[in-house]
């Protein structure tokens, strides 16, 4: 008899210990699943790195930010999002050809961070499943063990620690079990495209670098993405003016102007002029 509680105390406190590691890969997110040990606290480094950078940015301190940025990417050289904000540091600084540098490897490594989370996201997904179906066994286990518990011949003192200890473990696992149906029922994740954001800094950095038909390239790309990316629009337009296409320009005025924005109104009287319509 001594024996088989032995056994029971030991299981028990096995369960309350897959609760609070599930619970803390809940909170931990998804990169612990595609990476080797190695490489996952490479990322989680670099990730608090770029997260330090944003938080600077936000604060206006880009001499800080860039180190952080730059940090996060000598930690983990495919971290794409920190190449794009320091593009946009060298942006800024009117350092155009670095900045070049920094979009263009924010670009070409996108693909393979998007496919990270994506992947990252779904492997997580799959552990939760299993763990939900482990700890369902569990939590139905306790609850037979508690149902059909035959307490006759102890006194009230003596049953109630062990049914309150159970009773607390049913009620810990069906709460896990919650919040692990909570996050199941979210959205599939999908892999996304490089943002309009990186193809309008880079079409920026390109005008700023006089090469109009590249930046022009990249403009139409945001648009694309976004159909409504006002700020793509007012440079396609502009770019058409300089070009004296200015059936194009005004086209690109009138789109910015049905999402919403207002057109500086000196460009499009200049357009409507020398279309004759003034």
């Amino acid at each position: 008899m001594n024996k088989g509680k032995r056994n029971n105390s030991i299981k028990y406190p096995v369960v309350l210990v897959v609760f609070m590691l599930l619970l803390g890969s809940v909170a931990r997110g998804q990169q612990r699943f595609m990476l080797n040990d190695g490489e996952s606290n490479k990322f989680m480094m670099a990730k608090k790195l770029f997260d330090k950078g944003k938080l600077l940015i936000s604060g206006g301190k880009l001499d800080r930010a860039e180190r952080a940025f730059k940090g996060c990417l000598e930690m983990f050289p495919k971290y794409s999002h920190a190449a794009y904000h320091l593009g946009q540091i060298y942006y800024q600084r009117k350092a155009y050809k670095k900045a070049l540098e920094y979009i263009e490897l924010a670009k070409t490594h996108y693909d393979y961070i998007a496919t990270f989370g994506v992947n990252s996201q779904l492997e997580y997904l799959a552990s939760l499943r299993e763990q939900k179906f482990n700890l369902d066994r569990e939590v139905t286990d306790m609850q037979q063990r508690l149902d059909t518990k035959n307490f006759r011949g102890r006194t009230p003192e003596e049953q109630y620690p062990e049914i309150s200890e159970l009773k607390t473990k049913i009620a810990h696992g069906k709460e896990t079990l919650r919040r692990i149906d909570e996050l199941l029922r979210a959205p599939q994740p999908v892999k996304a495209g490089v943002p309009a954001d990186y193809f309008y800094l880079h079409g920026n950095i390109l005008f700023r670098l006089k090469n109009y038909q590249e930046a022009y390239i990249q403009y139409l790309e945001a648009a694309k993405i976004e159909p409504c990316y006002v700020k793509a629009y007012k440079n396609l337009a502009n770019l058409n003016y300089i070009g004296r296409r200015y059936n194009e320009a005004l086209q690109y005025i009138e789109k910015a102007e049905k999402c919403g924005a207002e057109v500086d109104g000196n460009l499009k009287q200049i357009v409507l002029k020398a279309l004759g319509k003034m």
